[in-house]
């Protein structure tokens, strides 16, 4: 049985949340629920145990989710850690500058302006990139790494052949990234570490507490 702990400020959050994993894992889970960081560390370090999952929200007014997450993998490397949307919804006033910003590409002599925003991923093959956006792709003639240059810092990454905008990162995993929408971003060995700390460290920069 997976041992998954719900950490987050809000009972009604936690609550939500636990009934939704059960009714789609039924008794493949057990689930433990936390108010703050404090007491998952506390049992944690009192057991000598940790779960194989913890599920993280931005708990208003208490212990840092961002440094819990450095925390729980500095001492157990293997654990998945997956973040509630609600860590996004309490970050949207500080990326609202973000979603309004607007990027420029330049291909083949046709310019082409997108917001930021709606760009949720950035794929290269050769010389061309995948633009991956909310309803359409769109492929121009460019160097991935000439495209990143371009992009805020909320973009990331973590393959040689893709960029990932953090807004819409679900889940991050030693192998994988998951997306809101259930696409799957490679994370490449050689970039897993630094792309780790640069998911951790932006939502740490970006979270209203």
């Amino acid at each position: 049985m997976i041992k998954l702990a719900i950490c987050d400020g809000d009972a009604a959050v936690r609550s939500d949340t636990e009934k939704k994993l059960k009714d789609k894992y039924a008794d493949k889970i057990k689930v433990i629920q936390y108010a703050d960081a404090e007491s998952l560390l506390a049992e944690c370090a009192e057991n000598k145990e940790y779960p194989d999952i913890v599920v993280l929200g931005v708990p208003s007014g208490q212990a840092d989710a961002v440094g819990l997450a450095k925390k729980l993998q500095k001492d157990c490397p293997g654990l998945t850690l997956s973040f509630l949307p609600k860590a996004v919804e309490h970050a949207a006033g500080g990326v609202k500058k973000e979603a309004e910003r607007m990027v420029t590409f330049v291909s083949k002599g046709c310019i082409l302006n997108m917001k930021v925003s709606e760009i949720l991923y950035l794929e290269s093959s050769k010389r061309n990139v995948r633009i991956h956006q909310k309803g359409n792709d769109i492929t121009i003639n460019m160097k991935l790494n000439d495209a990143q240059r371009k992009l805020p810092a909320c973009f990331l990454r973590c393959h040689q052949s893709f960029l990932v905008n953090m807004n819409y990162v679900e889940k991050f995993e030693k192998q994988e990234i998951t997306l809101f929408d259930g696409k799957k971003i490679p994370v490449s060995r050689p970039r897993y570490m630094a792309a780790r700390e640069a998911f951790l460290k932006y939502y740490e920069e970006i979270a209203i507490f």
